[in-house]
């Protein structure tokens, strides 16, 4: 394992940062170990260094409960959610599809339609 001072940590933080990439892809790329590369951001972010974050803080008031939100990712993937999620929740859900690695195929799974019927 390769031993990195304070700033080069920092350095690789903001090298994956302007990459664009996620951390899965960033690390393998660089020979780093992901799970060590997000262990030592969070020590590091614990010490007072700060890491740029894209999120911003929101406040909304008088939101109605039935309004829903759209989150595309440009490339015709698109959720819609409830305007009132947990903002929390929300970034967890985009984090987690960052990091997700793409399908093996580029088809949609079939989807499979449920009928009932009423035997009076």
């Amino acid at each position: 394992m390769v031993r990195r001072t304070r700033s080069q940590w920092q350095a690789l933080f903001e090298a994956h940062a302007s990459s664009g990439q996620t951390a899965a892809v960033f690390c393998r790329e660089q020979g780093v170990n992901a799970k060590y590369f997000s262990l030592r951001r969070r020590q590091l972010g614990k010490t007072g260094e700060q890491r740029a974050s894209s999120f911003v803080a929101v406040s909304v008031e008088g939101i109605d409960r039935r309004e829903k939100i759209t989150v595309c990712d440009g490339k015709g993937v698109a959720i819609e959610l409830p305007l009132a999620i947990e903002p929390r929740w929300l970034a967890q859900l985009v984090q987690a599809l960052r990091d997700c690695p793409p399908p093996d195929n580029h088809y949609p799974p079939p989807r499979h339609r449920v009928t009932t019927t009423d035997n009076h």
